[in-house]
């Protein structure tokens, strides 16, 4: 699970020590024997994993999602699938930046 912001990590480490037995972890989970890594972007910059939930975070403005380099790590980072976890019309049609934008369009809404 990557994000882009301190701040969502914190929140979605909080959600994930509520699985048995992970009170005390800060960034490695265990699920069902599911191996869960939580971290930002920019610590993850180099590795890879095999499935890759990315969280978007922001629903009204583009902040840190816009900077090419960022964001190139961001949906470079998965193996085999890359969930991408955010406010598809925002990024679709009211993002600043092309690239958003773009992967908005190749990624199919669901609701």
């Amino acid at each position: 699970i990557l994000t882009f912001y301190t701040d969502q990590e914190a929140v979605l480490r909080e959600k994930l020590r509520q699985f048995p037995n992970m009170r005390n972890k800060l960034s490695r989970f265990t699920y069902n024997n599911c191996s869960i890594r939580l971290a930002t972007v920019d610590f993850f910059q180099g590795q890879e994993a095999d499935i890759v939930f990315l969280s978007m975070v922001n629903t009204y403005r583009d902040g840190f999602l816009d900077t090419p380099n960022r964001l190139n790590v961001a949906i470079t980072r998965a193996r085999h699938q890359m969930v991408i976890v955010g406010k598809y019309d925002y990024f679709k049609h009211e993002s600043r930046t092309d690239e958003l934008r773009n992967l908005a369009e190749m990624y199919v809404k669901s609701d």
